[in-house]
């Protein structure tokens, strides 16, 4: 199955299965590398499927200190509800609905 989006967060672990992925002329998100900061990347593929590649973060550098020191006293983190991600549907309803209060939590099956 190729995705148009594939967001990305986990780096050389899961590099090259999100690229292959991907559709042509598909998007790679990229905000996170927990399984390292250095990836390989396929130019051929890249430039011939037309493939881009996107930074993303959540905030600045001074916004995540912020929110370190918030959870490091402590700070509750709302959670509505945790779903399978094989129920994913049920998830967005109820994100589409406006239903939540708090985070709706995807589980990958296993975890």
């Amino acid at each position: 199955m190729e995705a148009d989006v594939v967001i990305e967060s986990v780096g050389p672990a899961t590099w090259d299965k999100s690229m292959r992925s991907l559709a042509p002329g598909g998007r790679l998100v990229v905000c996170g590398g927990t399984s390292g900061p250095k990836v390989e990347i396929n130019l051929p593929r890249l430039f011939f499927k037309q493939y881009e590649i996107i930074g993303s973060t959540m905030g600045s550098y001074e916004e995540f200190d912020q929110l370190l020191q918030l959870v490091e006293q402590g700070l509750p983190i709302a959670i509505d509800s945790v779903h399978p991600l094989a129920k994913y549907e049920v998830a967005l309803a109820k994100l589409e609905k406006g239903e939540q209060l708090g985070k709706i939590v995807l589980r990958h099956e296993g975890q």
